[in-house]
């Protein structure tokens, strides 16, 4: 964990420059209490930060919850059933298929086939397909 301000701690493992300006507005309004948190997977939103918790005390923030804007990014690590860790950049450069976690129709926990596809060259957007051909962008 890490203190980025007395109201702003982060338990973010890779927090981007403009993420953390935007963290660090929101955190320093006079109602935030007791502080601001980051998750692990914190990143910028647009409107609040995606994966913060922004507790207040005497105030109300209609609708404070950050919205993806490419939520997933090539250094995120996927687990496999393998037991490894891969990051999408990895798997993307394969272009193949792996067996991840995946859930059922009665949200139980079963094995899943899924591909990692690179959506655009342009940016970090990607594209999953998991079991079953749905799509995660």
């Amino acid at each position: 964990m890490e203190k980025i301000t007395g109201k702003l701690y982060s338990w973010a493992s890779i927090l981007e420059q403009d993420t953390r300006a935007q963290a660090c507005r929101a955190a320093s309004m006079s109602f935030i209490y007791p502080h601001m948190a980051l998750m692990p997977d914190a990143h910028l939103g647009k409107g609040a930060t995606v994966g913060s918790v922004i507790p207040t005390l005497g105030a109300i923030i209609p609708a404070a919850v950050g919205v993806d804007i490419g939520c997933f990014h090539g250094d995120m690590r996927i687990p496999l059933l393998s037991g490894r860790q891969e990051s999408l950049r990895e798997l993307t450069a394969r272009n193949g298929t792996y067996w991840v976690y995946s859930l059922n129709d009665q949200g139980n926990i079963v094995p899943g086939r899924a591909a990692a596809r690179r959506t655009r060259t342009d940016a970090e957007l990607m594209k999953v397909v998991i079991s079953g051909g749905e799509e995660i962008i």
